[in-house]
């Protein structure tokens, strides 16, 4: 998020800047209720202003890996690492199709594998990010995710699990 905050900054310096107001806004609270971001868009409508659309990264830098029999996994298919190190999940997607034809039109400079499975399941992926009270007050959002693994959420879950190039170009593609 610092990163494409500071190439629009650099843009801007330049003379080049976009049609619309660009916010970048880092939350807290979301484990406990999405309670920052739900504040932020409570507080948004309720001054009469409206989001364009919202793109949120959250997990952007690890490789899926859902190994067979995880009870944590309940209703996502078995799959290991090396098979994701290209992959991005895009959520919202149901609920923002021409933000999701955008971003595949600018996927095309970037290369990725873009999923679009996870809105609907048992394990309700959509709704447990900060782009979620976005999507209920109406505003077309897609939530960036690289996918679950063993570590997610726990101690272990470090700096070295993370795939430094394709988190970069999940950056340029937000960009």
């Amino acid at each position: 998020v610092l990163e494409i905050a500071e190439a629009f900054a650099r843009l801007a310096e330049a003379g080049h800047r976009p049609r619309r107001t660009v916010v970048f806004a880092l939350w807290n609270g979301e484990e406990h209720g999405l309670l920052g971001s739900q504040h932020f868009a409570d507080h948004l409508a309720a001054d009469g202003r409206r989001a364009a659309a919202v793109l949120n990264l959250d997990r952007i830098g690890s490789d899926e890996h859902v190994p067979p029999g995880d009870r944590r996994f309940h209703g996502l298919e078995p799959t290991p690492a090396a098979r994701n190190r290209n992959t991005l999940h895009v959520l919202g997607y149901s609920y923002s199709p021409q933000l999701l034809a955008m971003a595949r039109e600018e996927n095309a400079a970037t290369r990725l594998t873009l999923r679009t499975t996870l809105d609907e399941g048992a394990h309700r992926l959509v709704r447990r990010s900060d782009h979620w009270p976005f999507l209920r007050a109406r505003v077309p959002a897609l939530f960036f995710f690289t996918g679950l693994h063993p570590d997610y959420h726990t101690p272990d879950d470090d700096v070295g699990r993370l795939n430094f190039e394709k988190m970069a170009r999940i950056v340029q593609l937000a960009f």
